[in-house]
């Protein structure tokens, strides 16, 4: 499976990710769960994991920093709204891919998200750039791009 991932600010206070994955071999491939991970530039993908657990009143079973840096995405919490944390990071679902679509097969499917950029301000982070993941779990694996979103 190949991921792609465009991220366009629209205006001051919106953004849009264009998402695709497409799949080029000949068996069906089950998305059990896709999502945009909105994060400030450079933060530890631990600590965003962590945090937006906390923000998800979940408790961290595992010490994340302990672990290897794959695996980590692998305990995000997994909401099917979007969940914005303290001003600085969120999950965005997109359903699309894990409700809608029971099998992605030799085909590409995209799916353009909305992003409220006026969520993003926390004042203790006056960084306007944001790294946007789209993440993808199925078959017991987490695959994950990234793009740049930029107030």
């Amino acid at each position: 499976m190949q991921l792609a991932l465009d991220v366009r600010l629209v205006n001051s206070g919106n953004a849009t990710a264009l998402a695709a994955i497409e799949n080029k071999g000949t068996l069906s491939k089950k998305i059990d769960y896709a999502a945009l991970v909105i994060s400030p530039v450079g933060m530890d993908i631990g600590e965003v994991v962590a945090r937006l657990k906390h923000c998800n009143n979940e408790a961290s079973p595992v010490n994340l920093s302990a672990e290897p840096a794959f695996t980590v995405l692998t305990y995000l919490p997994k909401p099917d709204v979007p969940l914005y944390c303290e001003g600085e990071l969120s999950i965005v679902p997109v359903t699309f891919f894990y409700k809608e679509q029971k099998q992605i097969g030799d085909e590409k499917l995209s799916s353009r998200i909305s992003i409220d950029v006026n969520a993003f301000r926390h004042p203790a982070n006056p960084n306007p750039a944001f790294e946007v993941r789209f993440v993808v779990y199925g078959g017991g694996r987490t695959r994950e791009t990234l793009d740049l979103l930029q107030r």
